[in-house]
């Protein structure tokens, strides 16, 4: 029951992206965020109960009103049953404890949710380090010990800058204006990704709705999570902080394939991603000097 309620909230005809006329999640790529909806639909079952409640006592209160009458008065305080000092008491202790205990109830899930949100960046080894660097109004990406994903004792860092695709420039009718980019964010499905985000003049946010992840970028600042996505698609996102003139056209691409196509771009000549490494370097690079230039 619990989960097919959920599953009204994150319906859409369209797989990491947003859909015409949608009012609710997008459909979940991650465990987290899977989390999170199923959360939210466990929520809604007792906001659904308290509102029900309070309608209908403020139904009452209204109906007695309405059809209040002098002679009647003693009659409302019969069917309430107010007699005495220590049944208004008991009516103060229900009404207090009622809404401690749901408190408690919706309480716990959340807390197991955020627990799992900070630990996972404490107790997983990643298979792969990726910093997004905001500036005005692009995204630039750090792919750090990508080739130990695949060789031994080598290090390798790719820069790519990602801008917003002009729509005169989309090439089909699928793609999405204001969301495709030049150079997609690609990372291996089934894989531990460290997302480090930091920015380089003023706060930023990257957000992608199906990953349920949304982090600032904050200049001087770095700000970690770690991603797992288990499912091979392209999800979309935007800057979520207002940034400057061009904030709405700061769009975020991810497409998140296999391990070998992955693995194609980088090293293979099967270039199923559409990515084009601005500088890659062979040994050891300083990341924080990359950073300030």
């Amino acid at each position: 029951m619990l989960s097919f309620i959920s599953s009204l909230f994150y319906f859409t005809g369209l797989e990491g992206r947003p859909a015409s006329w949608q009012i609710s999640f997008q459909a979940p790529a991650t465990p987290i965020m899977e989390g999170i909806i199923d959360a939210h639909g466990e929520i809604f079952i007792y906001l659904i109960l308290i509102l029900s409640l309070v309608v209908s006592l403020f139904t009452y209160v209204i109906f007695c009103f309405i059809n209040f009458q002098k002679n009647e008065i003693k009659i409302i305080a019969d069917n309430w049953n107010i007699k005495s000092s220590k049944t208004v008491q008991l009516i103060e202790f229900v009404w207090t404890m009622i809404p401690t205990l749901l408190l408690i109830v919706i309480g716990l899930p959340s807390f197991s949710l955020l627990f799992a949100l900070e630990e996972i960046n404490n107790c997983v080894e990643t298979d792969l380090s990726v910093t997004a660097v905001g500036r005005q109004w692009y995204w630039v990406y750090f792919y750090e010990d990508v080739v130990p994903l695949f060789q031994e004792n080598l290090v390798k860092i790719a820069v790519f800058e990602s801008y917003m695709t002009p729509t005169d420039e989309l090439d089909s009718s699928e793609a999405l204006r204001l969301l495709q980019t030049t150079e997609p964010l690609v990372i291996p499905t089934k894989k531990f990704v460290k997302l480090k985000i930091t920015a380089d003049d003023v706060i930023h946010s990257w957000t992608v709705p199906s990953f349920g992840l949304k982090l600032d970028a904050i200049p001087g600042r770095i700000n970690t999570t770690i991603l797992y996505v288990p499912y091979i698609g392209t999800y979309f996102g935007q800057c979520s902080e207002l940034c400057g003139v061009n904030h709405a056209y700061m769009p975020i691409h991810v497409n998140v394939v296999s391990g070998d196509d992955f693995k194609a771009v980088f090293f293979g000549d099967i270039m199923k991603v559409n990515l084009s490494p601005l500088s890659v370097s062979e040994e050891e690079f300083d990341i924080e000097a990359e950073l300030k230039s």
